[in-house]
């Protein structure tokens, strides 16, 4: 059994919903090839932050705000990218449009673009947890898994809720570094702070619990 790690849209304030299938990297596996995909929230990159559209925006920028994040959850990654890159442009201030805008980049496998665009993301705003956890991601498809791992723990460091920030921590141990010991303790995290929904992991987990115990 393998994993695939966990991504989604940013700044989102709608509730999660599961999807059979990740939303960013359709068609990436950015830490393993051949990966059994688990189910996958479609705010993994938010997870719980509810964060909300900025009030700087106008009410048709908000609307025009949130219709790109559902073209960007549905996949529609050009119409998605048209409306941010306009937003971005007309609140060059904004670190959500940035983020989001590094995301699309990801996603249609323009890796040196999406770098741009996140870093500039936490420019504007140091605390954004969701900007290093978009670059842990972006290290990960460059297989810069040092720095993905310090990323990921900048993103766990600024939100200790994060469970997609300790999935994919879990998933580099796991995976990368073939040390499960160090695995096991992200992944019962992740698992803690999803209420205990992700079936698949569960049982990944047990299994190398069990395996470290033979």
């Amino acid at each position: 059994m393998k994993h695939c790690p966990h991504f989604s849209s940013l700044f989102s304030d709608r509730p999660q919903r599961h999807y059979p299938v990740m939303l960013v990297v359709l068609f990436l596996a950015i830490i393993t090839t051949g990966c059994v995909q688990s189910p996958l929230r479609k705010n993994a990159l938010a997870d719980a932050d509810k964060i909300k559209i900025s009030p700087a925006l106008t009410a048709a920028e908000k609307i025009a705000y949130q219709t790109a994040l559902t073209n960007l959850e549905n996949g529609q990654f050009r119409q998605a990218g048209k409306a941010l890159l306009k937003i971005a442009g007309d609140h060059p201030d904004l670190a959500g449009p940035q983020a989001n805008l590094g995301l699309v980049y990801l996603q249609t496998d323009k890796p040196d673009d999406a770098f741009e665009h996140a870093e500039r993301s936490i420019q504007l705003n140091p605390a954004l947890a969701q900007g290093y956890f978009l670059l842990g991601l972006i290290n990960s498809h460059k297989h810069d898994y040092i720095e993905a791992e310090k990323n990921y723990r900048r993103a766990i460091e600024l939100k200790k809720d994060y469970e997609n920030a300790y999935y994919n921590l879990a998933l580099l141990y796991d995976k990368i570094y073939q040390q499960p010991e160090k695995a096991i303790p992200h992944y019962r995290t992740y698992l803690k702070l999803n209420g205990q929904k992700d079936q698949e992991t569960i049982d990944w987990v047990n299994h190398l619990e069990n395996s470290l115990h033979d």
